[in-house]
């Protein structure tokens, strides 16, 4: 039996588990008061990715949904700078309410949430992505990085 990878968007529940955990084990706080709200710019610019990336599949009629196979390889908007621009988007989110809240423990989150990403899901969305458009996504990974 092979085990399915849970959706990524359920990793939308880091977000309420790190501001409980902030509140729950306020162990030290790295960002000082005023730079906090560096994080409210990093969390707009993690939305923001997130809605440009979306739209632009919806133009293309590509699905969005991790499970479905995508129809077209999308290489605009923001998909010319990352090959995954919305979990970049929501690395960056979580580091945003990292910096905002400040505390060390808030800071496990973001990393967290990489890991995973970049170790299981990246992985086994590329490589579907490789069977399906071929010598074009190939093309279109050496041209474009995974992340930034």
């Amino acid at each position: 039996m092979k085990l399915k990878p849970i959706n990524p968007s359920s990793f939308n529940l880091l977000i309420p588990l790190s501001i409980a955990m902030h509140f729950i084990f306020p162990i030290q706080i790295l960002v000082p008061i005023p730079l906090r709200y560096f994080g409210l710019g990093f969390i707009t610019l993690g939305i923001i990715l997130n809605y440009l990336s979306a739209r632009q599949l919806k133009k293309m009629q590509t699905s969005i949904q991790f499970d479905e196979s995508p129809a077209r390889l999308v290489r605009d908007g923001p998909f010319r700078v990352s090959r995954n621009p919305i979990y970049l988007g929501g690395v960056t989110v979580l580091l945003g309410m990292a910096i905002f809240l400040g505390s060390l423990i808030t800071f496990i989150f973001p990393v967290i949430l990489f890991l995973i990403l970049d170790r299981i899901y990246i992985p086994l969305e590329e490589s579907r992505m490789e069977e399906r458009f071929g010598v074009d996504y190939i093309e279109y990974k050496q041209a474009v990085r995974r992340w930034l």
